[in-house]
Parts: C-alpha cells; sequence; structure tokens
C-alpha cells in the first residue's frame, strides 16, 4: 500500500478551500499548519496506479498553488514508511537533471567566451568581474564547485546509494542551483550594456 505525503499551498485565500477538497477526496488525510498558509497531505492507496490517479486529481483541485512531495524528510522525520526504490528512483532523475544541467553550464560559457561580443559583458562581470567590480564573483565560484561535486557524487552509483550522501548531495546541489540561477542569471542581466 502507497503512503505518500505532500506539502500543499493554496492559492491565497483559499486555504480552507483546499482544506475542504482534499478531506472530501477518498484516502486522503490533512493537517493544516497554524501558523502558515500551508498544508500536510497524506494519501493511502491500495496501488501505485491508484496512488497516481489520487495525486493527478490533487495536483488539478483550482485553490492548490503548489504541491511538494517530500519523502525523504516524511521517511527521516516519521513512521511512515517509504520504499528505497522510490527514493532511488527520485534520485536517478535527480542526477540526470544536475548531469543536463552542467552540460548546458558548459555550454552557456563556451558560447559566451569562445567569440566574445558586447553581450557577453554580464558573463565576464559574473565569472570574472567587470571594470574593478566583482561582488559575484564568491557567489558563482562558489555555486560552479558544488555543482560539480554533487553532480559526480550522484553519478557515481554506490555514492548515490548510500543516503546519508544522497541527501548531502542533493542539499547541496540544491543550493549551488540556487545560487547559479538566482544570482548568476538574474541579477547579471540587469547589468545595462553598453
Amino acid at each position: 500500500m502507497p503512503i505518500t505525503s505532500y506539502l500543499a499551498h493554496p492559492h491565497s485565500g483559499r486555504k480552507q478551500r483546499l482544506i475542504e477538497a482534499l478531506k472530501a477526496l477518498p484516502n486522503c488525510d490533512v493537517v493544516p499548519a497554524e501558523n502558515e498558509n500551508l498544508l500536510i497531505a497524506i494519501t493511502e492507496t491500495d496501488n501505485q496506479e491508484q496512488d497516481d490517479k489520487l495525486k493527478q486529481t490533487i495536483e488539478n483541485l483550482e485553490s492548490l498553488k503548489l504541491l511538494a512531495m517530500v519523502s525523504a524528510i516524511v521517511r527521516s522525520f516519521t513512521a511512515f514508511k517509504i520504499e528505497d526504490k522510490t527514493i532511488k528512483k527520485i534520485a536517478m532523475v535527480v542526477t540526470v537533471a544536475a548531469q543536463i544541467n552542467l552540460i548546458l553550464l558548459i555550454s552557456e560559457l563556451f558560447k559566451e567566451f569562445y567569440a566574445p561580443t558586447h553581450h557577453s559583458e554580464s558573463a565576464c562581470y559574473l565569472f570574472f568581474g567587470l571594470h574593478g567590480k566583482d561582488a559575484l564573483l564568491p557567489w558563482i565560484w562558489t555555486a560552479i564547485p558544488l555543482n560539480v561535486l554533487a553532480t559526480v557524487l550522484l553519478t557515481f552509483h554506490k555514492l548515490r546509494n548510500n543516503f546519508k550522501v544522497l541527501f548531502f548531495s542533493c542539499f547541496i546541489l540544491f543550493v549551488a542551483i540556487w545560487i547559479e540561477k538566482g544570482f548568476g542569471l538574474i541579477v547579471p542581466g540587469f547589468i545595462p550594456g553598453p
């Protein structure tokens, strides 16, 4: 019997409507947070097919803004049993996504620095500083090694199957991508060009 837990974020002002909609679903329990606009939805079904259908039904609720699966946290801090194969399958998806992210980063670097133009100034600012301005250097040069380290750890099957290494790798990958896309993509995009 699959037991799955989700963090459910309702649209603003629709928390009660989402609670009622989730409680109306079969095999679904709801625990609302008292101080946040957040719900925990726990589903228990007889097989994987029913679980998939129930998840699709939940995702289609009009008052739902965001649904996040929290398998690792639930597995670590509650008595709910989440099978190893479920976490391993999600880890494989994360691994492939991390590898694709690195390939795209390398492609971006190649494009920007192979034949630099005035459009490359934001990348120059981000990676090397520009005209003595280098506020983002520590951020990006922290993000890239973290990104590479997490991807390498996830790529090796033996390391990925060790859940402590897996959770650590996912955490540093999250931080690295957050820095790279947040500080590395958004901020340089607002740097005025000539």
